[in-house]
């Protein structure tokens, strides 16, 4: 992840962006709030579920349903963290996302 001297918060928020979108069937817009990242994915799976598998391979994530029902194939990403966990998860979601296609 870069890093960034000024408005370390939205580079890190670009750079999640950037990490999600690289990934197949994986879609965000930049939130221009709070520090979540809510990406869309369109793999046949319930979020609950996706958020489990994620969860087995050490990344801890909001299924998109816990938010109601237009929160499905969503998922909810937590970028208040230290850059290098962040850039960790990215990598576990990328190589979940890809195992699974």
């Amino acid at each position: 992840i870069l890093r960034c001297l000024v408005g370390s918060e939205m580079c890190i928020r670009d750079s999640i962006c950037t990490r999600i979108n690289e990934i197949d069937g994986m879609h965000i817009e930049p939130p221009k709030g709070a520090f979540y990242a809510f990406p869309s994915y369109s793999q046949d799976i319930s979020s609950q579920d996706l958020a489990n598998e994620l969860a087995r391979a050490g990344l801890i994530c909001t299924p998109g349903s816990a938010f109601g029902s237009y929160g499905e194939k969503h998922l909810r990403f937590s970028y208040a963290a230290d850059e290098s966990k962040i850039d960790r998860g990215m990598d576990i979601l990328a190589d979940v996302m890809t195992r699974r296609q």
